[in-house]
């Protein structure tokens, strides 16, 4: 009976499409004939029709779709039924015996219970505080260093420095470099006399005449001497 009723309604949605469209269309093609005239009259009501038509058509077939496609098998009257369950009776299992309990050395437990001491707290400057920290961290300290001297600093901090760490610039000349700074933040490594020297080229490169070398470790002899014949300030 449903699938009848929305047939129904999608053969009278078609109709009224098809008379909707006769109302519309027809005095469109008519031209300025007084035959169509009467018929432009009609055509608000064929729009009303068209529109009536479509929604009929799309509910009668929509739902007609719907209801052939997705219909739902019924279950069966009689389910099977599943077989009893067979009681098995219980089977008696010896019973293994506890297993002994792990002795662990006095020594051990106590290393485990014992907190990890908690690092210690660096109030002052020291070997061990530009031990801590990174390289770019020294060079800051360098820097500011330079500045609380009463410098006009400037780091070089993206790209290749060219042997060049820090500018330093005189407040009475501005805008001309009066020194250069190198950093080198080692551990354990001494700076040799190869380093000074590289430095002692970046300064005849860039006409600067005062070089100063800060480093976290400590400079070879020949590095002390070569420093101290060329103006590099260690």
């Amino acid at each position: 009976m449903a699938r009848k009723r929305k047939g129904g309604l999608a053969e009278l949605g078609g109709r009224l499409l098809a008379v909707g469209g006769l109302f519309t269309l027809l005095p469109l093609f008519g031209g300025a004939s007084p035959v169509f005239a009467g018929l432009r009259q009609l055509m608000p009501m064929g729009l009303l029709f068209l529109c009536a038509g479509a929604g009929l058509l799309f509910l009668g077939r929509g739902r007609h779709g719907q209801q052939g496609g997705g219909e739902v098998a019924r279950p069966r009257d009689r389910a099977r039924r599943a077989p009893p369950l067979k009681v098995v009776p219980p089977v008696a299992v010896a019973a293994e015996p506890p297993a002994p309990p792990t002795i662990v050395p006095d020594v051990v437990t106590r290393a485990d219970l014992t907190p990890s001491p908690s690092p210690k707290t660096l109030t002052a400057w020291g070997p061990e505080v530009f031990q801590a920290i990174e390289w770019r961290r020294f060079e800051a300290v360098v820097e500011a260093l330079f500045a609380q001297a009463g410098m006009e600093t400037k780091s070089q901090s993206h790209g290749a420095d060219g042997g060049v760490d820090i500018w330093l610039y005189s407040k009475t000349l501005p805008g001309q470099p009066v020194s250069i700074v190198q950093c080198k933040h080692w551990n354990g490594r001494r700076v040799g006399v190869d380093k000074i020297r590289e430095l002692r080229g970046v300064m005849a490169a860039k006409n600067v005449r005062r070089g100063q070398f800060a480093t976290t470790s400590t400079f070879t002899p020949d590095a002390e001497a070569f420093a101290k014949e060329n103006g590099i300030n260690l």
